[in-house]
C-alpha cells in the first residue's frame, strides 16, 4: 500500500484561510444586494461594491493559482473556494438583471410627494406586474426601496419595507393616493394609456 504523504499544516491552514474569507465576502456581497434598499450617496455609495470587488479579486486569484498549480506540477487544487466565487458572481449579476428587468417593466401609475425626503420627496413607480419601487431623495442621497402592491378596484395595499414610517394602505382616485393610517397625500400621474 502506498503511503499517503502528510499534510503540510501552513499549506491547511492557508486554504482554510482562503475558504473563510471567500464565504465571509460572499455572505457580504449577496447580503448588500439582496436587501430590500440601496442608499446611494455621494460619499459612501461605493462601499456597497466592496464585498463585490473583494469576490472578483479572490475569483481571480483562485483561477491563477489553480492553473499555475497545473501546469507547474500537475497539483490538485481545492476547487470549493473558487465554485463558491464564481456561483456568487453569478448570483450577484443574476439578481442585478432581474431587478432591473422588473424597475423597466411597464407603470401603471406614479405617485410623489413633497413632505417626505428633504431634496426632492418620495417617488413611488406603480409596475402593472405589481412591482413597486419607492425613491426618496435627501440631501446628498437617494435611497432606492424595492417591494410589491396589491390593489383591489381603488384600495391600494403596499408591500414594501421602508426604513421611516409611511402608511401601508390607501384609496386611489385619479389625481391622489390618500393613506389611510397617514397624514401623507400623493400626487398621481398616469400613463397614457390610463387617461
Amino acid at each position: 500500500m502506498p503511503e499517503s504523504s502528510p499534510i503540510n499544516p501552513i499549506q491547511h491552514y492557508r486554504a482554510t484561510s482562503i475558504l473563510i474569507l471567500c464565504l465571509i465576502f460572499s455572505a457580504l456581497t449577496l447580503f448588500t444586494e439582496f436587501r430590500s434598499f440601496k442608499e446611494d450617496s455621494l460619499f459612501t455609495g461605493w462601499l456597497e461594491l466592496v464585498p463585490f470587488a473583494i469576490i472578483c479579486v479572490l475569483t481571480l486569484f483562485l483561477i491563477i493559482k489553480g492553473l499555475w498549480l497545473f501546469f507547474k506540477d500537475n497539483a490538485k487544487f481545492d476547487l470549493i473556494p473558487l465554485v463558491i466565487c464564481i456561483a456568487t458572481t453569478a448570483v450577484y449579476f443574476w439578481h442585478i438583471h432581474y431587478i432591473q428587468r422588473l424597475d423597466e417593466s411597464e407603470t401603471n401609475f406614479n405617485a410623489t410627494t413633497n413632505a417626505i425626503g428633504s431634496d426632492g420627496g418620495l417617488y413611488f413607480d406603480f409596475k402593472k406586474n405589481g412591482h413597486l419601487k419607492v425613491e426618496k431623495q435627501d440631501h446628498w442621497m437617494t435611497t432606492d426601496y424595492w417591494g410589491s402592491y396589491t390593489q383591489n378596484r381603488d384600495t391600494i395595499i403596499l408591500d414594501i419595507p421602508l426604513n421611516f414610517h409611511f402608511g401601508k394602505k390607501g384609496i386611489l382616485d385619479k389625481a391622489t393616493l390618500r393613506m389611510l393610517d397617514d397624514t401623507v397625500h400623493l400626487s398621481v400621474t398616469r400613463t397614457l394609456s390610463h387617461l
